[in-house]
């Protein structure tokens, strides 16, 4: 669905629905199977005693007082907008930590000091400062969402001696803006030391959830599932050390281009 779509809003044409070409049997063949994945999640919690089970789908059932169609909606649009994303910054982590070991060493050993073999729980994020680090890290040098939407300019204005004027379209690139070394020291440097720190860097260097009244809804839920993530799979496996980080390809999120390929040891 995200590779249709992407070829659709970065096409030169308006491509016409009706034409009965390749890429729009994918994209009803995505829907279709999204529609379905959708509505059997919450119908069958519909069916299901009130109070039984407790996520998101009763909760959603809940706030629309039971209104399919909101729920399929609101479903629907919680995970196009939280799933992409939020599989490609913990893939881009594990890659980060496997091209640099004495990070990753870090990661485990703050780890097994915090929880040991327990299973890392959302009150646990806190004293685990070194992963939340490498992941805000990794935000900056490969943001998922590695630029934000258009805007346009409501007016003419002069920003450091950039006219810009009322109909222009302006774009905030963060995979660009958040590698600038006047915003960053070393900036191409993987250095999650940044983030345990306060904070050298102007309002707006860093903004890998966009920023202002549309910043992004899901951020602060986005990285404690990240860092769950993180922490949980370090528990019980290790990235083997690897020379070169995958070649970064601009999708609807940054993903690595070919995929991640990385070997994995047990630890447990």
């Amino acid at each position: 669905m995200s590779d249709v779509a992407f070829a659709e809003t970065t096409s030169l044409i308006n491509i016409p629905r009706w034409l009965p070409l390749p890429i729009a049997r994918r994209k009803d063949r995505a829907m279709k199977i999204m529609d379905e994945f959708i509505t059997g999640l919450f119908s069958t919690a519909l069916q299901q005693r009130v109070g039984e089970e407790a996520h998101l789908i009763s909760s959603l059932i809940e706030h629309h007082e039971g209104r399919a169609q909101a729920i399929r909606d609101d479903a629907m649009s919680l995970l196009i907008a939280g799933h992409e994303t939020s599989g490609a910054l913990p893939t881009w982590s594990f890659a980060m930590l496997a091209a640099f070991p004495v990070w990753l060493e870090r990661a485990i050993v703050e780890v097994d000091r915090v929880r040991g073999a327990e299973r890392p729980q959302a009150s646990d994020l806190l004293r685990l400062p070194t992963i939340m680090a490498i992941l805000q890290e990794t935000l900056r040098l490969y943001p998922p969402a590695y630029t934000l939407f258009l805007r346009e300019a409501l007016r003419d204005v002069d920003i450091q001696g950039q006219r810009i004027r009322r109909g222009d379209l302006v774009q905030v690139i963060p995979y660009i803006t958040q590698r600038d070394d006047r915003l960053f020291e070393y900036a191409e440097r993987f250095d999650p030391t940044r983030f345990m720190n306060e904070a050298d860097w102007p309002p707006y260097a860093y903004l890998p959830f966009g920023a202002g009244p549309r910043v992004c809804i899901g951020q602060n839920f986005g990285l404690m599932e990240t860092g769950l993530v993180l922490a949980t799979v370090l528990q019980h496996m290790v990235p083997a050390p690897c020379d070169q980080l995958p070649k970064p390809m601009a999708r609807f999120s940054l993903r690595p281009a070919g995929g991640l390929v990385l070997r994995w040891r047990t630890r447990r």
